[in-house]
């Protein structure tokens, strides 16, 4: 008697077991978007929100991607904007980019991004959350 119902728990916890592996390894981190997603980030940009707060005159800037896997950076519309090459990452969710030919790629990860905000991660752990500008 004390078999069966050594035996019966030993199944129950490997059911118990194999039932939480296959729930977890549905929900655990999946990239959050899919390959038509990758458009949305077409268009200007302008910087809401950065977490940790940072001095606001360094993080304010309008961002300009374009289809060509260019992104103009500028802190307003009359200045000069940086070019940054940016490059999709499908598999990672998330943009590397670099500032000119010759710079390090930096890996930004996509934490949210639908038809009017794009937050990414940047290496350094600071969330930046960016509003889509609509056309007048």
């Amino acid at each position: 008697m004390q078999k069966q119902i050594i035996g019966l728990l030993l199944v129950v916890a490997a059911a118990t077991g194999v039932y939480f592996y296959f729930v977890n390894s549905r929900t655990c981190d999946k990239p959050p978007q899919s390959p038509t997603n990758q458009a949305l980030i077409i268009g200007k940009w302008k910087t809401a929100v950065i977490e940790p707060a940072i001095d606001s005159a360094e993080g304010t800037y309008l961002y300009n991607f374009l289809n060509s896997g260019k992104m103009l950076r500028s802190t307003n519309d009359t200045t000069k904007p940086d070019t940054i090459f940016y490059n999709w990452n499908q598999t990672a969710a998330s943009i590397l980019m670099k500032l000119g030919e010759d710079s390090i790629e930096k890996e930004f990860v996509i934490t949210k991004l639908n038809t009017d905000t794009l937050q990414w991660q940047t290496p350094t752990k600071v969330m930046v959350t960016l509003l889509k500008l609509r056309d007048k």
